[in-house]
């Protein structure tokens, strides 16, 4: 064989090594339990909004998002929500979409479009 023709088997040999070791990113799933809690939100900060603190509590059924300020509750508001396994959807006058981006036993980010753009939300779990 000549050195021309190892090259033309060489490289399609390669590349395929290569197509076959690149998967695509496996989708995650999170059970219902992962996500029940209390989740003390540090992203964006609640000073953004006003206030000296916001948690997100989760429990079978209901997602609260209860406000503090001056170490008193200022606001609470409660939905029904739907929970996927990559998402927890609720209406809020339309369909609000939360996808998970992470969920383990300290931390919860999520995407939301909830005020009309964009946003990522992270959050500690306190209990």
């Amino acid at each position: 064989m000549t050195g021309m023709m190892k090259k033309l088997i060489l490289i399609p040999a390669i590349l395929l090594i290569i197509m076959t070791a690149c998967t695509e990113d496996e989708i995650i799933s999170y059970t219902p339990s992962n996500l029940y809690g209390t989740w003390d939100q540090f992203a964006p900060p609640a000073s953004t909004e006003g206030y000296d603190s916001i948690y997100h509590i989760f429990t079978g059924t209901q997602y609260k998002i209860r406000y503090f300020k001056n170490d008193t509750i200022s606001g609470e508001v409660a939905y029904e929500y739907e929970f996927d396994g990559q998402s927890f959807i609720y209406e809020s006058g339309s369909e609000i979409v939360n996808d998970i981006n992470t969920l383990n036993d300290t931390l919860l980010s999520f995407t939301t479009n909830a005020l009309g753009t964009e946003e990522t939300v992270e959050c500690l779990r306190v209990q």
